[in-house]
């Protein structure tokens, strides 16, 4: 075999315990104590995808219990190998995987779920920009408050779900006394920010979140907010909007580090 080929063997047989053969070949020694060896490289590959997966999905272990956890990390392994040596992306692609999983097709909130915490963990390693604060807004007028333009920060990320994910992340947290949703097929909207270190959800009304996208999108503020009031008219927007403020939501104006957010929906 060329250097290609040999890793290709090596791969297959880490990867996958029916692919050993064409590998053992590439050592010395007795090919029963070589496959032993390769074993033991097998558990710690699937051991560093699972700690890294529950790492960045602490709720839906929960959710399965760690057994069937560790089944859903090898079979994510398997389908989505790593294409970083950074483990921290490795579960990038775990809301497609579960939308394709069968084992998991009675629960349609899982993906949802796995959507928001892929969120948490994006925007607790997400680059920090300075943050708007009340400060600012104060030495505007009206008029200039109704035409500004606001920009989301790295570590401010839009969430919508058509299942309820967000109470049922929130049923999940020491800190909060939410119990399982009753229902979870009604959609829900929140926003995912880092004030400080600890990134944190904030839950949205529908007004809210068609606001804080429409901001996104480029809208003046006066148009994002005539958009939430289109859908509630009454909504509190100055209430929200200090909360917005408070959970560091915006980039500061005249910011250089200011980069628009993603909306995501799911």
């Amino acid at each position: 075999m060329d250097l290609r080929e040999s890793q290709a063997a090596m791969a297959a047989a880490l990867f996958d315990v029916t692919n050993l053969a064409p590998a053992l070949p590439l050592f010395k020694g007795d090919p029963h104590v070589v496959a032993q060896r390769l074993a033991q490289y097998r558990g710690t590959l699937g051991a560093n995808r699972e700690k890294a997966l529950a790492a960045a999905y602490p709720v839906l272990q929960t959710l399965v219990g760690p057994e069937f956890f560790a089944a859903l990390s090898d079979a994510y392994g398997s389908a989505h190998p790593s294409t970083s040596g950074d483990l921290n992306r490795f579960g990038s692609a775990f809301e497609t995987f579960l939308r394709a999983f069968p084992h998991v097709a009675a629960y349609p909130y899982f993906p949802a779920v796995a959507r928001l915490e892929w969120l948490l963990h994006c925007v607790h390693h997400a680059p920090a920009t300075p943050a708007l604060d009340a400060a600012e807004l104060s030495e505007l007028s009206l008029a200039e408050i109704d035409a500004l333009r606001l920009t989301l920060r790295p570590v401010s990320r839009l969430y919508c779900a058509s299942t309820a994910a967000v109470s049922v992340w929130q049923a999940h947290q020491t800190e909060s006394h939410a119990t399982f949703p009753e229902s979870v097929d009604h959609p829900e909207w929140a926003v995912v920010a880092r004030p400080q270190w600890k990134p944190l959800v904030l839950s949205l009304s529908e007004a809210g979140f068609t606001i804080l996208d429409a901001v996104h999108q480029g809208y003046c503020l006066g148009d994002a907010l005539d958009r939430g009031l289109e859908i509630h008219p009454d909504y509190d927007f100055a209430v929200n909007l200090k909360a917005w403020l408070e959970a560091g939501l915006f980039a500061a104006t005249g910011s250089s580090g200011a980069i628009a957010a993603a909306s995501f929906r799911t």
